[in-house]
Parts: C-alpha cells; sequence; structure tokens
C-alpha cells in the first residue's frame, strides 16, 4: 500500500475521472491494467509494480484469502494506478512528498474492493479489508528486505527511504 506507513485516505473519485477525461494514456491503461499478471515474491511492503507497469507484484508474505475471495486484484489495481499516476500525470513523481497518487490508488483500490464483495455496502467492505489489510502491511513492513526483489521492480516509493538501497542491492543479488 504505502512506503513506510498505512496512508488509507481516500482520494476522490471525481478527480481520478477527471485524470481519466484529462489523460487518454492514463484511461487506456486502467481500462486494460486488471488482464496483467501479478506475481508473488519479495516485496517489503504490500505490493509493487515494475518499470514498464507490466507486473504487479504482491509480497509473497501477505495472505490474499479475505471470507473466500482472493484480494489480489484490488492490490493489483492499486500499484497499477499508482503507478500509471505517476507515468501519465505526473502524480506522485516525489513518492514521500506527494501523496495524491497513493490516495486516488487508494480510490481505485476502493472501487475493486466494493466489486469483489457485492453484498456490502462499498464502505462497509472497504472497512473489513482495510481491517485485514493494515496489521499485515505493518507487520510486514517490520520485516524488511527478506530476499532477492524482481530487477524489474519500481523502486520509487522507496527514495529517500531507508529500504531503497538495500531493494537495490537485493535487485542486484536477483538480476
Amino acid at each position: 500500500m504505502t512506503s513506510g506507513s498505512v496512508d488509507d485516505k481516500l482520494g476522490s473519485e471525481e478527480v481520478l475521472q477527471d485524470y481519466k477525461n484529462r489523460f487518454p494514456l492514463f484511461r487506456e491503461y486502467m481500462e486494460l491494467c486488471d488482464d496483467l499478471p501479478i506475481e508473488r515474491t519479495c516485496v517489503p511492503e504490500t505490493g509493487g509494480i515494475s518499470m514498464d507497469l507490466q507486473v504487479r507484484f504482491i509480497s509473497d508474505r501477505f495472505d490474499t484469502l479475505l471470507n473466500g475471495r482472493d484480494i489480489s486484484t484490488a492490490i493489483g489495481r492499486h500499484e497499477s494506478c499508482e503507478g500509471a499516476l505517476r507515468k501519465f500525470c505526473g502524480i506522485g513523481v516525489d513518492y514521500q512528498d506527494d501523496p495524491r497518487g497513493h490516495r486516488l490508488a487508494n480510490r481505485a483500490e476502493w472501487n475493486e474492493v466494493a466489486k469483489l464483495f457485492p453484498e456490502m455496502d462499498p464502505d462497509e467492505a472497504w472497512e473489513t479489508y482495510d481491517d485485514f489489510v493494515d496489521p499485515q502491511v505493518r507487520k510486514i513492513e517490520r520485516l524488511g528486505v527478506y530476499g532477492s526483489v524482481d530487477p524489474r521492480m519500481d523502486l520509487y516509493p522507496y527514495e529517500g527511504t531507508d529500504l531503497y538501497e538495500a531493494m537495490q542491492q537485493a535487485q542486484r543479488s536477483k538480476g
């Protein structure tokens, strides 16, 4: 979800739609991203995305089964949205000081969670999801880098953090 802390704030649905309207490449990518693969690997947070935005990564230490449903698609949608906002819209380029991309990605993730749990009120579904995800995020963050990091993974969320150098080294050990 986020590098260094759990930020559950939701960006505005209207702003997310506005970016889709103003940036055709962002809209096109978001329409197709659900077909991109999700790979389980060493991620010292919940998830990540490849530099070319074609592969989504989820920590192999993260349990993605909530009430019998695989929530990988929600996490994947978050990672895709966050990376695409950065690439196509210039949002969240300075990840540490610009939370807009992360928060708009939270909104895209919220939308996916609502689809995964249609029998629930969307806000209730998000709360249930959040209560399941956040403790895992905190635990995984404390574990740090624990293996080889896929060399395709974009490290932009970690720039300026203690994890950045460790992740670069872990990428070199795999590449």
